[in-house]
């Protein structure tokens, strides 16, 4: 999750920085023109300049306001969240709501995920479940990774619909298809208990793994013990060190890699794959490596290390350019 943070901000900041006067001059001039795409980017401009002062999000609301009355759903979602929030204007959920589903209705698919959650939560409107199924439906059958991870995770968990594993596997199989890491490590999870899908722990190594090489901290886990245990993979400690090690520190990550866990066992597969509890290792298993393994395993580290930046750089392009394409 720590990666896919740096990537957001990384985003974040690429995506709206701050202009330099000619070029903001330039966009303000097109906005008071009534572009309504140009008056959605100066919100921003307005938004990034203003925070910390007496003024945040006043002049952003104000321009966001203009685009949104044209019709832009983008402009409409960020309208929304002012009203939700008490950014620039007084809170008002129920004007908050009114402009989520303006936007949701043209389609746009952010609008659509946080009216789910309103509707779920019942906040800002009546509490709804089977009206926020279906806008997290709407948004999941467009494409979007979040709205398909949330209905595996509903599906999974039993949380606001009839448990029903199959639909569950359905639904992170999407989201995974698309590279969605959590995604690809709960699929992980269901063909490591057989849950929606037929058992196979290859299939759950394989999508632990994708996970992991994103950086997803449980899925490496989860692989190491794998790795570990020669639970659908053949058993290799250096990989089973060098997985594990990426979460700890190597005299942290000592007993974690749980020798003891085999295929058969009932917890195999629970939320992180391994009870933290009482899953401990012994730290046996690092003073019983060899100095060849160790150097090997931190070797191996290191290059795992490399390589899971490298993608996350590769990440950031990719997002930002289907960012770009959005807006």
């Amino acid at each position: 999750m720590r990666i896919l943070i740096i990537i957001l901000s990384l985003i974040s900041i690429n995506a709206f920085g701050k202009m330099d006067t000619n070029q903001f001059n330039d966009l303000k001039s097109k906005a008071e023109k009534g572009d309504p795409k140009a008056q959605y980017d100066l919100a921003l401009q307005y938004l990034l300049n203003s925070i910390g002062t007496a003024q945040y999000g006043t002049e952003a609301f104000n321009w966001y306001k203009k685009a949104a009355n044209q019709g832009y759903a983008k402009a409409q979602k960020q309208l929304g969240d002012a009203y939700f929030s008490g950014r620039g204007v007084a809170e008002n959920k129920v004007e908050a709501i009114k402009w989520y589903l303006k936007a949701a209705n043209q389609g746009d698919t952010d609008s659509q995920e946080t009216l789910a959650d309103r509707y779920i939560s019942g906040d800002g409107v009546s509490k709804n479940i089977a009206e926020g199924l279906k806008w997290y439906r709407k948004s999941a059958d467009q494409g979007s990774v979040t709205a398909q991870s949330s209905l595996g995770y509903f599906y999974g968990t039993g949380e606001n619909v009839t448990k029903n594993p199959s639909e569950a596997a359905k639904w992170w199989r999407k989201a995974a298809d698309q590279g969605h890491m959590d995604s690809q490590y709960y699929l992980g999870v269901c063909y490591a208990k057989g849950s929606g899908v037929a058992k196979n722990l290859t299939e759950a190594v394989k999508w632990y793994t994708k996970s992991a090489e994103q950086g997803n901290s449980i899925a490496q886990l989860n692989l190491g013990l794998c790795y570990a245990n020669g639970v659908g993979v053949k058993k290799n400690i250096v990989e089973a060190y060098a997985w594990s090690s990426l979460l700890f520190s190597t005299q942290d990550m000592i007993g974690f890699i749980g020798l003891t866990l085999t295929e058969t066992d009932p917890s195999f597969g629970n939320i992180c794959g391994v009870s933290y509890g009482d899953r401990f290792l012994s730290k046996e298993l690092y003073f019983k490596m060899s100095a060849t393994e160790k150097e090997a395993g931190n070797k191996r580290m290191n290059e795992l290390k490399t390589q899971i930046s490298a993608k996350a750089e590769a990440q950031i392009d990719v997002i930002q350019k289907k960012f770009d394409g959005k807006n």
